[in-house]
């Protein structure tokens, strides 16, 4: 089964493609609204792909946390 985050402040958007993906039964997808839930899901869990938009409120960008994910599992 793959872990999939997926972070974007629009839940509306975010509600969209976690039902899309949880269709897969090899999919676990957790998601986050904003940076704080983002940052404590990625210490919680280890993420096989992590996907976020790029404007999230209180973050310099979305890449932030991909990077952040990466430093965290990958040193």
């Amino acid at each position: 089964m793959y872990r999939l985050l997926i972070v974007d402040d629009d839940r509306t958007m975010l509600k969209s493609i976690e039902l899309n993906l949880e269709d897969h039964a090899d999919y676990q997808v957790k998601s986050a609204s904003d940076r704080e839930t983002a940052f404590e899901l990625l210490k919680q869990h280890e993420f096989d792909l992590v996907v976020s938009d790029l404007m999230v409120p209180e973050v310099e960008d979305g890449q932030a946390i991909v990077r952040e994910a990466k430093s965290m599992w990958y040193r």
